[in-house]
């Protein structure tokens, strides 16, 4: 077959931050057998990956795929309602039978949570076994080609920025769900504002589009995904009513591919979005399998066998000129985001602020009898070393003894003996009965300078010893008239 599309055909692809419209086009780009080392970044988190409009070029042979059973050309598709599989025996072209196999779908629920379980094991069975024994044929070129220029756009609900600004929340006092709410309300709506722009100021560029493919995500809230979706999309309904839409629903297996659920989707988009779109059911991360396993060729084949598919549409599809993008109160529309923005944001740090100077005052309310004691300790402090510094110490005087006659034979153990000495003014200097044996010891770590006892200890070994401990102080302290005030607890009247 001749070349059917000499031109390229220029499709945008929207969604959602992580519905896998970047894996989307990467998968196309795999399709293609190209090896494109601009390939777009994937992501697994709630921030976009894609910060800008990237554009992405290919040419595409697209390919037929089929599988067979029992050396039988075989098609595995399902009715509307998800029903029923219809299997479709094909011989070499020609419509040899059709067989509709009943599937059984019972809701079931998950007795400790409550939740809704989708998918049985009841209806997981029987799928794999419609499909088992299906061998995936070796693709076929099919001659049509295609020429695709790819526009991976930014994700809406973009979640970037937020969490630095929800940490500045955090570090200013803000609880961690104040912080979450405040920094989102900041963020995120400016942010999508944004995208929105540039991606209708990225379309306003293009003489001729020929689809718009609106990515969603099986597992998601689907009907939360359209309303966020609706203020993207409206724009390009006014282009032409001729303009294709294609709804591409990623991570669908071939298994969830025949669930009622996921067919009810078509539906819901089309009510809500009120226009005819042609959809697709995308498992945009089959099983291809790594050095230490093959993957899964029915898992491939399916995923293949929908992209082929999609691009025998896409090389169908007219094109309509795109003449000028309305994007309806867009500068009313982030004037008020920013606007608000800013009013949330003063608002935060005039509360931030009043906190502080409140916290301030009730320092210094606090703080005033402390410096009131600390002002009067100073004082007592300084005269207390006016009268100290008039101490004379060159001249002690004995304040208190004690003395044992210890005797401790040969053959028994060591004596002990801990000396007591009790005194009205500090102990300045002990002394101990000279010992120049070395059966006999003394233990000052208790003599007690500086306090007014001492409790000095006294080993014997072997022998007769006399012992006597002696402590003294200076002279000028044994003064009445200074003693009591130079040594008076100064927090007992407090």
């Amino acid at each position: 077959m001749a070349e059917i599309t000499p031109d390229h055909k220029n499709i945008v692809v929207l969604g959602l931050t992580q519905n896998g419209k970047s894996s989307f086009v990467n998968s196309i780009l795999r399709y293609a057998q190209l090896e494109n080392s601009e390939a777009p970044i994937i992501g697994n988190g709630s921030t976009s990956q894609t910060k800008d409009i990237r554009k992405y070029s290919t040419k595409i042979n697209i390919r037929r795929y089929s599988v067979r059973r029992n050396g039988q050309r075989t098609d595995l598709t399902h009715n509307s309602e998800g029903s029923r599989v219809v299997i479709t025996y094909d011989n070499e072209g020609g419509v040899a039978s059709q067989k509709y196999e009943p599937l059984t779908f019972k809701e079931s629920f998950d007795q400790e949570t409550g939740e809704r379980l989708l998918i049985t094991q009841e209806f997981q069975q029987n799928i794999r076994r419609l499909q088992a024994g299906l061998v995936p044929d070796i693709p076929e070129p099919s001659g049509c080609f295609v020429k695709l220029n790819m526009y991976d756009t930014p994700g809406l609900s973009d979640s970037a920025g937020i969490k630095d600004l929800e940490r500045d929340f955090i570090k200013q006092g803000y609880r961690e769900i104040e912080a979450k709410e405040a920094a989102t309300k900041c963020t995120r709506n400016l942010i999508d504002e944004k995208h929105k722009l540039s991606i209708i100021n990225a379309v306003n560029k293009m003489q001729v589009l020929h689809g718009v493919c609106i990515v969603v995500r099986d597992g998601k809230n689907f009907g939360q995904e359209l309303k966020e979706l609706k203020s993207l999309v409206e724009p390009f309904r006014s282009i032409s009513p001729n303009l294709n839409f294609y709804m591409i629903h990623t991570r669908v297996t071939n298994i969830t591919m025949f669930q009622a659920k996921t067919l009810n989707r078509i539906r819901m988009s089309e009510e809500f979005f009120k226009l005819r779109a042609t959809h697709f059911f995308v498992n945009n991360e089959p099983d291809l399998g790594d050095d230490e396993h093959e993957g899964d060729p029915l898992s491939q084949h399916f995923a293949n066998r929908v992209l082929s598919d999609f691009l025998f549409e896409l090389a169908e599809a007219p094109g309509v000129k795109v003449g000028t993008l309305q994007y309806q109160k867009a500068d009313r529309i982030l004037e008020e985001v920013v606007a608000s923005s800013l009013r949330l944001y003063s608002s935060y740090l005039e509360s931030t602020n009043r906190s502080l100077r409140e916290k301030i005052q009730e320092l210094q309310i606090k703080k005033r009898p402390y410096i009131q004691k600390s002002e009067l300790y100073d004082k007592e402090l300084e005269e207390l070393r006016l009268k100290r510094s008039s101490i004379d110490t060159r001249e002690r005087v004995l304040v208190g003894e004690d003395g044992y006659d210890i005797t401790v034979g040969f053959f028994r153990s060591a004596h002990t003996v801990t000396f007591s000495i009790l005194t009205d003014t500090p102990i300045r200097h002990v002394e101990y009965s000279p010992t120049n044996h070395h059966d006999i010891r003394w233990d000052k770590e208790s003599e007690g300078i500086g306090g007014f006892k001492s409790n000095p200890k006294l080993t014997v070994y072997n022998g007769e010893f006399k012992a006597r401990v002696t402590a003294f102080s200076y002279k000028t302290e044994r003064r009445g008239d200074i003693r009591s005030e130079l040594y008076k607890d100064p927090t007992s009247a407090r």
